[in-house]
């Protein structure tokens, strides 16, 4: 790859964190047009254009940081959207003791094995510590809606992320 298709590449990603649908329209509109498809200008350089774009867009459909709960829910109205982000909540909830059931037996069967109660009470402490900060964080989220309509849909989507966060880093440690 050329210096300039390195400047080029950084200054799409510099507009990408600026204005994501504009960065998607251009790149796609200029990536795919027919004029540049069909160029011979160098059919190298179009291979890299698509293999550039390919990555670019699983790239942005596997970040995370773009899984708002609340988009999940399918709804015509923010009641409508309220109650399926109450109703995921409970469910995440509901998952999350599941995990944390497994990965206090697994702790357990760790003490029993080494003959040290270490790893289930660091459990339980671990779980009060997250907990306490799931609570106050989210409800830094909600203070940031300005006590807006959607405070309520926006303290339950960050508890539903930090949930699912927690339940990968729980999966970790099963034996």
């Amino acid at each position: 790859m050329s210096r300039a298709e390195i400047g080029m590449l950084r200054a799409a990603l510099g507009e990408f964190r600026n204005d994501p649908r504009t960065f998607w329209f251009r790149l796609f509109r200029d990536s795919l047009s027919p004029t540049i498809l069909k160029s011979s200008e160098n059919p190298g350089s179009t291979m890299m254009r698509i293999a550039v774009l390919t990555t670019l867009v699983f790239a942005f459909l596997a970040m995370p940081a773009f899984a708002d709960p609340a988009t999940e829910c399918e709804g015509s109205s923010q009641v409508e959207i309220g109650t399926c982000v109450a109703e995921t909540l409970r469910k995440a909830d509901a998952s999350l003791e599941v995990f944390l059931g497994f990965a206090a037996a697994s702790a357990e069967e760790l003490d029993a094995v080494t003959g040290r109660e270490v790893a289930a009470p660091a459990l339980e402490a671990s779980q009060a510590a997250w907990q306490a900060y799931r609570d106050a964080h989210c409800e830094y989220v909600g203070a940031s809606f300005g006590g807006g309509s959607g405070t309520g849909i926006g303290i339950d989507s960050c508890k539903i992320e930090l949930a699912r966060e927690r339940e990968k880093e729980l999966r970790r440690y099963f034996q």
